[in-house]
């Protein structure tokens, strides 16, 4: 079983990107994965940090944005585990969903 959880914050435009390719690690080098999913806590000291150091801003562009990556993330991690569930093979893969907002919980319920 997953005893470490990374923690994908879903406010970031690359979160998606992090988690598929930690979880294609995993795959290939036969290790369990576990993802701790957040919006994130950290906005404003993002783009404060991206500002002060002159690079692009890591963060989504919205609220929506974030939305949109987190349940983006949820589904491929869910899939994930399907496919293994259908295959007969060992379930490698844990998510923990960390989310205050009624509607990913309600998304995630769904699922």
């Amino acid at each position: 079983q997953a005893v470490i959880f990374n923690t994908y914050q879903c406010y970031l435009k690359n979160a998606y990107k992090e988690a598929t390719t930690d979880l294609e690690q995993a795959k290939r080098q036969n290790f369990f994965f576990g993802a701790k999913l957040v919006r994130g806590a950290y906005l404003e000291q993002e783009r404060a940090r991206a500002a002060a150091l002159g690079y692009p801003d890591p963060t989504n562009n919205s609220f929506e944005s974030t939305t949109e990556t987190y349940h983006q993330t949820l589904t491929e991690c869910l899939r994930r585990i399907q496919d293994l569930k259908d295959k007969g093979e060992e379930k490698k893969i844990a998510i923990m969903v960390a989310s205050h907002n009624e509607h990913t919980v309600r998304f995630a319920i769904e699922k």
